[in-house]
């Protein structure tokens, strides 16, 4: 029996006239990430009246849930909040350098930064981590609707970017409709 093996074995090397039903198929992903996504659920609605910001709060790996009260919207000055999804390490990394960021800007220029300048250092951010980025799905919303509503949609993938852009449209052509 042990000899039958070897000269199946060794034909398969050097031939390939042996049946395949003597070999089993071994399938090896090699493809390794070091990315997880841990879900969560972000949301903006925006109408003429009010504007709503609203995110789940659980971080779910795999099948199971580490957390139920993450906290997801985060102040980061007195006139933007920035709501993340996605990895959950690198959005305490991205919320952390992004809050720091914009204390430094708001103590250089002694004023609050502007909501459009807020996306512009967000979108920085991103960038600069293009290729080990940052795996978190992000909006940012001005906290006070002394100035006209704005609301920035910013992660690295162009195709979900479109994909929330024409969920968010959906949802607000919704509103807008009661």
């Amino acid at each position: 029996m042990t000899l039958d093996f070897w000269k199946i074995l060794l034909s398969k090397q050097f031939s390939n006239n042996v049946p395949s039903f003597y070999f089993k198929n071994i399938h090896t992903n090699s493809s390794f990430t070091p990315y997880q996504n841990n879900g969560g659920t972000i949301i903006s609605i925006n109408t003429g009246n009010f504007s709503i910001l609203a995110s789940d709060t659980r971080i779910t790996s795999g099948f199971s849930i580490p957390s139920r009260d993450t906290i997801r919207i985060l102040k980061i000055s007195e006139n933007i909040l920035l709501s993340t999804s996605g990895m959950r390490a690198d959005m305490l990394i991205l919320q952390e350098n992004y809050k720091k960021a914009i204390k430094l800007w708001e103590t250089e220029n002694k004023k609050y930064i502007p909501i459009s300048n807020g996306a512009y250092f967000l979108s920085s951010i991103l960038y600069s981590r293009r290729f080990f980025s940052y795996y978190t799905f992000n909006i940012i919303k001005i906290f006070f609707l002394m100035e006209p509503l704005k609301v920035f949609l910013l992660m690295q993938s162009e195709a979900s970017n479109l994909a929330l852009l024409r969920v968010q449209e959906q949802v607000n052509t919704l509103f807008n409709q009661f």
